[in-house]
């Protein structure tokens, strides 16, 4: 009887979470906000990538990266160490979790990128709505520094133009590169 009783409850639990992530997801995507849904790199988007010239042991920062294929990629990829800005609540609580599973160098920082220090990293790497990235483009070109290169996955800043494009068949452009 009481693990039945336990049982309900966890499952009551669960349900709300996961309302919880389908309104805000739904919410994100449709309404014009800074705050970024929760998607998933493509497989060709990561393949594409392997074509970067990207020097090995550098720092790359991920703003507001979500799931984390991206972040691990690179580091299996490239050997790059992450670093990463992100305050989806879900995102947090599920890497917290994984990482006490399989333990990654991938450095979890739970607030707004905005607090980050940029002249410290090398690469940057973005995959947000046109919503997102038009809003966080003049912070982003004024507090990096000129040696950094940032990764923009699909989708491309409207006031800065990229210095490299790389391309796939199926799709005119996928990956942007920018630096100042």
């Amino acid at each position: 009887m009481y693990i039945k009783i336990i049982l309900l409850i966890f499952l009551f639990i669960f349900l709300v979470f996961a309302l919880w992530y389908n309104v805000y997801f739904f919410v994100s995507c449709f309404l014009p906000s800074k705050r970024a849904p929760t998607v998933s790199s493509f497989n060709r988007d990561l393949k594409l990538m392997k074509n970067l010239k990207l020097v090995k042991w550098k720092k790359i920062l991920d703003l507001g990266c979500s799931n984390w294929k991206a972040l691990r990629f690179f580091e299996s990829e490239f050997n790059l160490k992450w670093e990463w800005y992100d305050i989806n609540f879900f995102s947090v609580m599920w890497w917290k979790l994984l990482n006490k599973i399989k333990w990654s160098e991938i450095k979890l920082h739970w607030k707004n990128f905005f607090k980050a220090d940029l002249k410290k990293y090398d690469y940057i790497y973005v995959y947000l709505l046109p919503v997102q990235m038009e809003y966080i483009e003049d912070w982003l070109f004024e507090n990096m520094w000129k040696n950094i290169i940032i990764v923009s996955n699909t989708f491309e800043f409207k006031k800065n133009q990229p210095f490299e494009v790389i391309k796939n068949d199926k799709w005119k452009w996928r990956i942007f590169l920018y630096k100042v």
